[in-house]
């Protein structure tokens, strides 16, 4: 554990899922434990160990928001952040009716 927080350049996400554990297993009661637990994961879709993490939920919506671009004004940036998760939603059920798949950008 020493060796990897002093020569891993993600030892911060270590730090934070060891101090994650730590406080489920010992410091919180078993209802606050509970809480904390489904809290960390969202359901989007519906159905059993279709669960997803909720920090990915709001990485993928914060990914959906920077599609915007600049030059905008407040008001059309208010009314394009309400819908842009709804749309992104609504490209993606086409884009599966329609057989297409998702380009991607490793190599």
């Amino acid at each position: 554990m020493q060796f990897f927080l002093s020569n891993s350049k993600l030892s911060k996400y270590f730090e934070e899922c060891l101090d994650f554990v730590m406080k489920c297993e010992f410091l919180l009661s078993t209802l606050e434990r509970v809480c904390v637990l489904e809290g960390a994961f969202a359901n989007l879709r519906g159905g059993i160990g279709k669960n997803i993490e909720g920090d990915l939920v709001q990485e993928n919506s914060v990914r959906n928001h920077k599609v915007l671009g600049a030059n905008k004004t407040d008001k059309v940036i208010l009314r394009a952040t309400r819908s842009a998760d709804v749309i992104s939603e609504i490209c993606s059920k086409i884009d599966n009716s329609l057989s297409l798949k998702n380009q991607s950008s490793k190599h």
